[in-house]
């Protein structure tokens, strides 16, 4: 599984609206975000597709380590993200508990 980083994204940016932005720009069908908590007005995003990402993001972190994403329909001011590798993808979760039922489980409840 292939993973991304943004290490600084708007917390109005939610999952819905970053799988829609790959989508828009071709970037690749994105399969899960897991967010990281910030501050009051930005987080990090962990991006995770099951299929590959689009060659010119992909030769872009090859090349530079780093891919800067323009975001620019509808949003004023323009957004710019800055994408690197996710250095610790996490392997999707086998279950079918909901988050209540894990946390009651990992405190041994």
């Amino acid at each position: 599984m292939a993973s991304l980083f943004i290490a600084k994204i708007k917390n109005a940016y939610t999952e819905e609206l970053i799988i829609y932005n790959f989508w828009k720009y071709g970037l690749g069908k994105v399969s899960r975000v897991d967010f990281e908590p910030g501050d009051a007005e930005y987080r990090s995003a962990f991006i995770y597709t099951e299929d590959s990402w689009d060659t010119e993001l992909t030769e872009s972190l090859e090349k530079d380590s780093v891919f800067h994403l323009h975001l620019t329909h509808h949003i004023d001011p323009p957004t710019t993200w800055t994408i690197i590798k996710n250095p610790n993808p996490l392997p999707n979760a086998d279950t079918s508990m909901n988050i209540h039922q894990l946390y009651i489980r990992l405190k041994g409840l």
